[in-house]
């Protein structure tokens, strides 16, 4: 009974990238011509551990969120065919070919430089359970060098400010997302 529960609960989580979603995967898992299985959607494998960011960091991540990552352009194909087999509208998740990792890259100049300004960064507050949707997240999104703030006036204050040397900082970050 406890493992049906789970398998309900795995579900549920799923079906919020569309009701087709689950049996979708199930093809894909059971699909013997992958070169390796596609990760995917992303956004099972993504958990903010900050609820108070959580909006902002979805509203940042959405067009993400859905999207599949296979490892070369073969196994892209195929997950294309069985993705097209539940649509019906010619919509698809996005699909993202990318060598699959095993290393994160050092970001720890970012995240440093994001720490001394006393600013967070999307990185921050994940966390994210694949090393390659990890590295996708960072190589798409500049998770790592997107700053989080209450709202876009911080900017302004942040900028003008004598308590942060700005033009350190600013080479660094590529994106603000505002929380509301």
């Amino acid at each position: 009974q406890q493992f049906n529960q789970l398998i309900i609960i795995d579900q549920n989580q799923t079906d919020i990238y569309g009701l087709w979603m689950s049996s979708c995967l199930s093809d894909i898992q059971n699909e013997q011509r992958f070169h390796k299985k596609p990760i995917g959607p992303i956004g099972r494998y993504i958990h903010c551990t900050d609820p108070h960011w959580a909006y902002a960091v979805e509203k940042h991540l959405a067009p993400i969120m859905s999207a599949f990552i296979c490892t070369d352009n073969h196994d892209e194909q195929i997950l294309l065919e069985i993705l097209a087999s539940y649509s019906s509208d010619d919509y698809y998740p996005p699909v993202y070919v990318r060598a699959y990792s095993h290393n994160i890259p050092d970001i720890s100049g970012t995240l440093k430089h994001i720490k001394q300004a006393n600013v967070i960064s999307i990185y921050d507050i994940l966390k994210i359970d694949n090393i390659t949707v990890e590295c996708a997240l960072i190589d798409f999104k500049q998770i790592e060098a997107t700053i989080l703030l209450e709202n876009l006036d911080e900017v302004k204050q942040i900028r003008e400010s004598e308590r942060l040397n700005w033009k350190k900082i600013d080479r660094k970050v590529k994106q603000v997302v505002e929380a509301w």
